[in-house]
């Protein structure tokens, strides 16, 4: 990519130019840009639900009425659930105007404050409970139990480096060489 200077990263842009053609009524331009706006918008879909139900739980602490809204929508999401899914997604809708290149700082913090911060968790954990009792501990599921909660936790650590990894052709779009963007496959697992 580095040698090609498109804007688009080249594996979505060109799955999306096969099947592109069926908007005939497009440029290929715009083809591009609405597949970038659509996968954005289900990229910002899916954190959502979890900050949907943060809203209403600091909603009910502070106004505890939130949870007799009656559900007038007889669905799977309730009437107060939809109420703040919306106020969620309005309260972050200003950050999504905010460019990344000036968040840079905020980024540099997070790189020096976190591992820090998470070793001292760590700390104090070990410091409540007294130890390494929990390494000494037996596993207790077996079976098909075992397969899907080890399913379940291998989903949940690879769905943090999942995103770096679908967009690796976004990051190594401003490289100068066509070897750089190797780094990226060994500073990923840091994340």
């Amino acid at each position: 990519m580095a040698s090609s200077g498109r804007a688009s990263p080249s594996p979505h842009g060109e799955s999306w130019r096969c099947f592109g053609s069926l908007f005939k009524h497009t440029s290929v331009r715009s083809r591009d840009v609405s597949f970038r706006d659509l996968r954005q918008v289900l990229r910002q879909t899916i954190p959502f639900s979890p900050g949907s139900e943060c809203m209403y739980q600091m909603l009910k602490a502070l106004f505890p009425s939130i949870a007799n809204i009656p559900n007038r929508l007889g669905s799977e999401i309730s009437s107060k659930q939809l109420l703040c899914y919306f106020l969620f997604w309005l309260f972050q809708l200003p950050f999504l105007f905010i460019s990344p290149q000036s968040l840079r700082w905020l980024f540099l913090a997070k790189a020096i404050i976190v591992p820090p911060a998470l070793f001292a968790m760590l700390g104090w954990a070990f410091a409540t409970t007294g130890g390494g009792a929990i390494f000494q501990q037996k596993g207790s599921l077996s079976g098909y139990q075992l397969v899907w909660t080890w399913l379940g936790a291998l989903n949940s650590t690879l769905g943090t480096i999942t995103t770096l990894a679908v967009n690796i052709p976004d990051f190594t779009r401003y490289a100068r060489s066509k070897q750089e963007y190797v780094t990226t496959y060994f500073i990923m697992p840091l994340y």
